[in-house]
C-alpha cells in the first residue's frame, strides 16, 4: 500500500495545491448488487455464463459478498468501472486502488461520489495528505 501512497504524492505535486484525497466506498462488500455484477461483467465481455456463475457465487454468501482471494477481488473490480468510465471521459484527475479512490480537486470527489450513487454505493473520506509538493 506504500507504493500506492507513493504514486498518489507523485501525482499530487503536479496538481495546484500539491495534496490529494483517499476515498473509500464504504461497506462495498455489503452494499454490490450481485445482479448489477453481472449487467457490468456482461457490458465489459463477458459471457452470461460466465457472468451467472459469478452471481450465484456472490449469492451464496449471507450478508456480503464474498471476499476470500484476489480472484474475486479482480472481478469486483469491474463493479466499479462505470465509476471509472465516466471519471476519465470527463477528465477527471483520479486513480483508484481497489475501492480506493484517490482525487486530487473537489470536483473530482463530486463526481466520483455522483458515480457511486448510481451503483447504490457511497463513499467517504478517509483522509487527506497536505500540501506534498515540498517533499521527495
Amino acid at each position: 500500500m506504500g507504493q500506492v501512497f507513493d504514486i498518489a504524492a507523485k501525482a499530487a505535486r503536479a496538481t495546484r495545491d500539491g495534496s490529494f484525497e483517499v476515498l473509500d466506498v464504504a461497506g462495498f462488500n455489503a452494499n454490490v448488487r450481485p445482479q448489477k455484477l453481472v449487467e457490468i461483467l456482461m457490458s465489459c465481455g463477458a459471457r452470461a455464463d460466465e457472468a451467472n456463475f459469478i452471481r450465484e457465487l456472490v449469492a451464496r454468501e449471507a450478508v456480503d459478498v464474498p471476499s476470500v482471494d484476489d480472484a474475486l477481488a479482480f472481478v469486483y473490480n469491474y463493479y466499479l468501472q462505470p465509476v471509472d468510465v465516466e471519471l476519465m471521459r470527463s477528465k477527471r484527475n483520479f486513480f483508484r486502488y481497489r475501492d480506493e479512490y484517490f482525487v486530487f480537486d473537489a470536483q473530482t470527489r463530486q463526481a466520483v461520489a455522483t458515480g457511486l450513487a448510481r451503483l447504490g454505493l457511497a463513499a467517504r473520506r478517509i483522509g487527506e495528505s497536505g500540501d506534498v509538493r515540498g517533499q521527495a
